[in-house]
């Protein structure tokens, strides 16, 4: 029998258990049920995931899904993503994650109305999208006559920052449902409780964190294997993720406010729905065919149609609950226009204005082939120009913060907190001016600000710590913080200073690019049970230490079951900075095209990214002391 009959079975029985969850769950003995209902969902869909994982394990091409997207010969990792590295799986994955984040928080939250309401809006969330599976979606289609082999797996998708890379994305996106619930179950009831805030506050750092990690990841493998020396191309794909996460770090700010000092309520909720709104948004965008992208995982009208009845029925019905009721989050305590809370509002207006910049950006070419029919698109120009320097503006504001005083603060005192730290930025930055001059005024800018947020994090978490000793969450923050400006720096140095060449080079011929002597040493085809390659092989040597070569091997690999290639580079890593080599068109029998990146700081972005999701982790231990 194939896997295929046992997987939609397993589908079935969550559709019906999350059916009774959302509609039937009475509330006599609910508390009883509550955790059972959770376990049982969880059960049905680990068990259906499970069998597509193992139905590619064991190359089963009885079932479609598996068929078009695995080949008998790939290697077992390859195998088992291949499972989430196509539409119906990634959403099946999805939803099975939803699952295990609506069971995690049934378990490890005690019983009471609030939580009920947060479990049955769970169920509704899981409930549309088993429907979308079933009816538009489904990875267990059975062949009646099924393939020898397979038709394999995208090159592209063959590589392990991608076979990690939508786990980590999906496990971010997923946690934000419960920030979503959190809104409608807070609505619902007409208030926030503080204990409230502060719980739903440990799953959103932790889906963060995750997310963080996952567009980290994601930039990285578009750097090694596209064979284009950057790091972010503004794709919809790449934006669809940023989108919730700078939604959600907004909402980071803001949910901080509501637990410690009982205002920003409603900017909590609205937030909440937007963030997990716009990871939904996302889904539509680039697996409807109404946006394009290099890696986008399908293009189909019919179930674009479908993602958009599910945003409509998640997104509207939240925000219509939002206008009815969200008056009564708003009688907030006051606070002076100086104080913690301005600032941290200030960070959730920049936020916002962010994400808007990126959404409008990402939906014009649709905007205008409707209304214009005109086809056009909207690259990096756009965003470079107009995200660069709000995103600048909002770390000043992010550095500042930390050290204002709750509800009001002396604007002369706070001053005289900065001086020293101001002074050192500016000596700082003054010394980065002379000795690269070559940078920009924007980029000189983004030095400055990410340097003194730096710095204000440094002192602000020895003046904590020198009165209440070190708490992790205290260090979590400014570890955060630190990251945040440390990416911005590197993407500063990597866009400013970087340089490129492309060139012909013969077999046994030396050049040098930049501080580097590179020799090309010939090129061997070497075979896998994957691909065929070639493989070149190149020495590399600083100019500065003439006796030391080392050895760099980029490929260009041919997957002959995909009928398709791809460029793998060549790092030399000399702390954060790169230089980047690829190889290109064989022009004779010993000369080949080669194009040469030099990226300074550039891996300092993807620290950074460790850093700010290790900040988030760290948060949610935050009662441990150090």
């Amino acid at each position: 029998m194939s896997l295929g009959y046992i997987g939609n079975f397993t589908l079935f029985i969550a559709a019906i258990i999350s059916i009774y969850g959302s509609f039937f769950l009475s509330n006599k003995n609910f508390s009883q049920r509550l955790n059972l209902l959770a376990l049982s969902l969880f059960i049905s869909l680990f068990l259906s995931f499970s069998t597509l994982i193992y139905a590619y394990v064991v190359s089963d091409f009885s079932v479609l899904n598996v068929a078009l997207n695995s080949h008998i010969s790939k290697p077992l990792i390859y195998k088992i993503s291949g499972a989430w590295a196509n539409h119906e799986g990634s959403m099946l994955l999805f939803v099975f994650l939803l699952s295990v984040f609506t069971f995690l928080f049934s378990y490890r939250n005690k019983n009471s109305e609030f939580k009920k309401l947060i479990i049955k809006s769970q169920n509704t969330i899981i409930l549309l999208f088993l429907v979308y599976i079933l009816f538009a979606s489904n990875p267990f289609i059975v062949l009646e006559n099924p393939p020898e082999n397979g038709q394999g797996l995208n090159p592209l998708l063959q590589d392990i920052g991608l076979a990690l890379h939508p786990p980590l994305l999906y496990i971010g996106y997923c946690g934000f449902s419960l920030a979503l619930s959190f809104a409608v179950a807070s609505l619902w009831q007409r208030e926030i409780k503080k204990s409230h805030a502060e719980t739903i506050r440990n799953w959103l750092l932790t889906s963060w964190g995750f997310l963080t990690l996952g567009i980290g990841l994601g930039s990285w493998w578009a750097y090694r294997e596209l064979g284009w020396g950057g790091f972010w191309f503004w794709d919809p794909v790449e934006n669809s993720s940023l989108l919730p996460w700078l939604t959600a770090t907004a909402l980071i700010h803001s949910i901080i406010v509501t637990q410690k000092r009982g205002t920003l309520k409603g900017w909590t909720c609205l937030l909440s729905i937007l963030t997990f709104s716009f990871c939904i948004i996302g889904f539509f965008l680039v697996r409807s065919g109404v946006l394009t992208s290099v890696h986008s995982f399908a293009s189909d009208p019919g179930r674009g149609v479908f993602l958009l009845l599910i945003i409509t029925t998640i997104t509207g019905g939240s925000l219509i609950l939002y206008s009815l009721r969200s008056i009564d989050l708003y009688r907030e305590s006051e606070f002076s226009a100086h104080s913690k809370e301005a600032y941290l509002l200030l960070n959730n207006i920049f936020m916002l204005t962010l994400c808007g910049t990126v959404f409008l950006g990402t939906i014009y070419p649709v905007i205008s082939q409707i209304v214009l029919d005109k086809n056009l698109s909207v690259g990096s120009p756009y965003f470079n120009t107009v995200f660069n320097p709000i995103a600048i503006i909002a770390l000043f504001f992010a550095a500042i913060a930390p050290s204002i005083k709750w509800e009001s603060d002396s604007f002369r005192k706070s001053i005289l907190r900065f001086k020293y730290s101001a002074v050192l930025t500016l000596i700082i930055t003054a010394i980065i001016i002379l000795v690269f001059n070559s940078l920009s005024i924007i980029e000189h800018s983004a030095i400055f600000i990410a340097i003194w947020l730096i710095i204000n994090s440094l002192h602000s978490f020895y003046l904590k710590i020198s009165k209440i000793g070190c708490d992790i969450s205290l260090l979590s923050m400014e570890i955060a913080h630190i990251g945040a400006g440390l990416i911005c720096i590197s993407i500063a140095f990597a866009v400013g200073l970087y340089e490129e060449r492309t060139t012909v080079i013969k077999k046994g011929e030396e050049i040098q690019f930049t501080d580097y002597f590179i020799k090309y040493n010939g090129e061997k085809i070497i075979k896998s049970d994957n691909y065929v390659a070639r493989k070149a092989e190149f020495f590399i040597k600083n100019s500065d230490n003439s006796s030391s070569y080392r050895a760099l091997y980029p490929e260009v690999r041919y997957f002959p079951v995909e009928k398709n290639r791809t460029t793998e580079s060549a790092l030399l890593t000399n702390y954060l900075s790169d230089i980047y080599i690829v190889i290109g068109d064989i022009v004779d029998n010993d000369s080949t095209t080669i194009r040469i990146y030099y990226r300074p700081m550039i891996n300092g972005i993807w620290l950074g990214c460790i850093l700010i999701a290790s900040g988030g982790f760290l948060f949610v231990l935050r009662r441990r002391k150090v």
